[in-house]
């Protein structure tokens, strides 16, 4: 049976009596502090620049609702989502560069030569061979990235950073608040 969704994030009907009782459930299981827009230790430093970064995003989107949908209780959940995040984009540049060195590896192989001289044929085909196991590696690296994407996707499925794991439903933002900069002096 799949989790329930929070009450926020439901549209069906429910009757006063059963959105009071699914409420205090729900009150009864959320603890009373919530996500700090601060990063967690486990994110800090030079390394984790782009991880905390989407700390910062990931908090500031919940934040933003009225909904309470991420508490500490997550903040593990969230914290490895952020370095999944790092991890990915480190991958990809990574698998770029393999590819512009294969690029670079399949023009000068192309360049060479071949006539009767043996050591021509040798060097052609060592640099086929670097090309090939080039070629090799990206698709290990493309291999990496669809694995990562697909853990990505599940840990935003868990903390409600998908649609289908909201059912559709976009929780409503915090109405901004008013501030009368006259006060009661007027009255």
């Amino acid at each position: 049976m799949p989790a329930k969704k929070p009450l926020s994030l439901l549209e069906s009907h429910l009757t006063k009596a059963e959105l009071q009782e699914r409420s205090a459930r729900e009150s009864a299981l959320m603890p009373s502090e919530l996500l700090s827009i601060e990063v967690p230790p486990g994110l800090m430093g030079k390394h984790y620049e782009y991880a905390a970064n989407v700390w910062r995003r990931c908090v500031g989107l919940y934040t933003q609702l009225s909904a309470t949908i991420a508490t500490p209780l997550d903040e593990n959940l969230l914290e490895k989502y952020c370095k999944a995040e790092q991890q990915f984009v480190e991958v990809e540049k990574m698998r770029d560069e393999k590819i512009a060195e294969c690029e670079s590896a399949r023009d000068k192989a192309k360049r060479i030569e071949l006539g009767n001289d043996e050591k021509q044929v040798k060097e052609w085909r060592q640099m086929w061979n670097i090309v090939n196991g080039m070629e090799k590696l990206v698709t290990v690296l493309d291999a990496r990235l669809d694995a990562k994407g697909k853990y990505i996707h599940t840990m935003q499925q868990s903390l409600y950073l998908t649609p289908r794991s909201r059912a559709g439903v976009t929780p409503k933002k915090k109405e901004a608040q008013v501030i009368d900069s006259f006060g009661s002096d007027f009255d």
